[in-house]
């Protein structure tokens, strides 16, 4: 199932899931600093927001409900550790 991102709830999905990948992803190997640099100015409520309105920019949420579950275990998991 997915489903077109088209208001500010689906937006901060997409938000919350760019703060994981990269978080977890590209910490290692550009630093927090740059991470934190890239979600604030390309994965922000504002920049999405305005890529969306302009149709410059189509988001979409894929959503596979026992994948989800799963997948949150184990950041959470992972965190623990």
């Amino acid at each position: 199932m997915f489903d077109i991102v088209s208001c500010r709830q689906d937006i901060d999905q997409v938000i919350d899931i760019a703060r994981i990948i990269w978080t977890e992803h590209y910490t290692p190997i550009i630093g927090i600093e740059q991470v934190e640099y890239m979600l604030s100015n390309f994965q922000s409520a504002q920049t999405i927001t305005e890529q969306i309105s302009t149709g410059n920019h189509q988001y979409y949420l894929i959503i596979n409900l026992v994948l989800l579950k799963l997948l949150k275990s184990v950041l959470i998991l992972a965190r623990a550790m």
